[in-house]
């Protein structure tokens, strides 16, 4: 009887899946007519209805959990209409977290999160299984989908977010930080619980997620420097993939930080050599340089190009390093990471890392000068390297300037849209600090035809720039007594006469004249 009754338990069960898998194809057939990209809006909706209400009905879940099955379901949701994708909602939300963990389903939960989301619903059928969802091999990319689009949609779902995260450490707080505060006794069960989830991530290669991401940021800010260390070196593979956000990469920071030598130069190398050019990822290599006493190794491990310098991120690091900086002491996150974590003092770190960053930057920029005069983050480099006296970089770029960048570019200094503003910006910032070296040579380059140059509206910009020198060079008032009799007869010609570089013009002669 036993045996009987298992084999008509089996029968029927073979029964449904039969019958599941002919409507699955039937629905295959449709589905390669409606996600034609060309096909009519109302035909296609018409097909979708047609599936949902024939074939399918009831039946989207055991679909899902097919290969063939989970892309019509997905098809479904994406071209779906509103109605419809609220249907699809109702029969499958109430199971996302048994989609979320089965291959083929969790790119429907992802789907459904995409293009049918809905938060109140989709936290509803998570709440109390975040932890594990967000740990789960396969659903970890499932529950980062659903952080994502919660931080995405609203302050309410920002704030539903913020309890799903709590679930990795303690349901009744925001953040790790609160918790701890709040239940000292309990803090430290607290920290280990989400610094063991942080392992777990890396361990199952979900440390490229956002997920992953917050979950490092809260132990990074909550965790003492030992467990901080611990995580550093189980974390080094990963790094990259982690400092990809904004948290992550503020993360990485505090574990480069608290990590011992050998580890900090591993984490280092983890990364690719143009990470210092990375949006986020910038933070933690150019923390890194900060602490790693070997200035050898870093000069191998960090590129300091004329591709980085005149990237608008790279560029920013490049002027940090050529100044002195160690630490963004306008970035509160940042600095409580402490200033420098090397053995060296903090001066004789400094001094290091700006001369192994001024002897790159000034081989890149004599080498490639129009480069950096064409960006605006190379401008800014390119300032700083006038700035710091590099003779062989200010006659570099006063030629490029004045003489080769119409055959480099194609067209004069004054007719590109960034290079004459960095000319003018290289010469502001040298006469503010009291050089003259590159101004003296772009004068020299070009004081035969100061005629030319104040022909043009952007033109008379960069000669008022050259006029700045007044205080400390004999060039400037040389450039005034040119232009004198110059702007008498230019006043004839009304088009230029009133524009804003002939006014800055006359308004310099004057203080000059009074200096004289």
């Amino acid at each position: 009887m036993v045996v009987k009754g298992r084999k008509e338990k089996a029968a029927k069960k073979e029964k449904v899946v039969k019958k599941t898998e002919d409507g699955v194809g039937e629905s295959i057939k449709l589905w390669n007519t409606f996600r034609a990209k060309s096909m009519d809006k109302e035909k296609r909706r018409s097909l979708i209805e047609k599936t949902l209400g024939g074939h399918l009905k009831g039946k989207l879940f055991e679909t899902s959990l097919k290969h063939d099955g989970a892309r019509v379901v997905q098809a479904m949701i994406r071209y779906g209409d509103a109605p419809q994708r609220a249907k699809i909602q109702s029969e499958l939300v109430p199971r996302f977290v048994e989609l979320a963990k089965v291959p083929y389903a969790c790119h429907v939960a992802i789907a459904l999160c995409r293009h049918a989301f809905e938060p109140q619903s989709f936290f509803a059928a998570v709440r109390g299984k975040f932890a594990k969802l967000g740990t789960h091999a396969t659903a970890g990319p499932v529950a980062d989908a659903l952080l994502r689009h919660l931080a995405e949609h609203s302050a309410a779902g920002r704030s539903l977010k913020r309890k799903l995260l709590s679930e990795f450490f303690d349901q009744e707080h925001d953040t790790l930080e609160g918790a701890v505060a709040a239940d000292p006794a309990r803090g430290g069960r607290f920290v280990a619980g989400a610094l063991r989830t942080a392992q777990r991530l890396v361990e199952k290669g979900l440390a490229q997620h956002l997920l992953a991401h917050e979950v490092f940021w809260e132990v990074a800010r909550a965790a003492d420097a030992t467990q901080l260390a611990e995580l550093a070196s189980s974390s080094v593979e990963a790094a990259p993939h982690v400092a990809a956000s904004r948290p992550g990469a503020l993360s990485v920071c505090r574990l480069v930080g608290a990590a011992d030598p050998k580890i900090r130069k591993k984490i280092l190398k983890a990364f690719p050599k143009d990470a210092i050019s990375h949006k986020f990822a910038h933070l933690v290599v150019w923390r890194a340089m900060a602490c790693v006493d070997d200035t050898v190794f870093t000069n191998k491990q960090v590129d300091l190009s004329a591709d980085v310098a005149t990237h608008p991120v790279g560029g920013r690091v490049c002027v940090w390093l050529l100044r002195g900086h160690l630490a963004l002491n306008q970035d509160e996150e940042l600095a409580l990471a402490g200033a420098s974590t090397s053995k060296k003092p903090d001066e004789t770190r400094r001094a290091e890392l700006e001369a192994n960053a001024l002897a790159k930057l000034r081989e890149a920029c004599v080498d490639q000068p129009v480069a950096f005069l064409s960006s605006r983050a190379g401008a800014m480099v390119a300032a700083e390297l006038v700035i710091h006296g590099c003779e062989d970089a200010a006659v570099a770029l006063a030629k490029a300037a004045a003489v080769d960048f119409p055959v480099a570019a194609g067209c004069a200094i004054v007719d590109h849209d960034v290079a004459h503003a960095s000319l003018k910006s290289i010469l502001q910032k040298e006469a503010h600090k009291g050089g003259t070296i590159f101004g003296r040579a772009f004068f020299d380059l070009v004081k035969n035809d100061l005629a030319a140059w104040a022909s043009s509206n952007r033109g008379a910009f960069i000669l008022d720039a050259l006029l700045a020198y007044h205080n400390n060079a004999d060039f400037a008032v040389k450039t005034a007594a040119t232009l004198k009799p110059l702007l008498q007869r230019r006043d004839d010609d009304a088009a230029w006469a009133n524009t804003k570089g002939a006014d800055a013009l006359r308004k310099n002669r004057l203080i000059l004249l009074h200096h004289q």
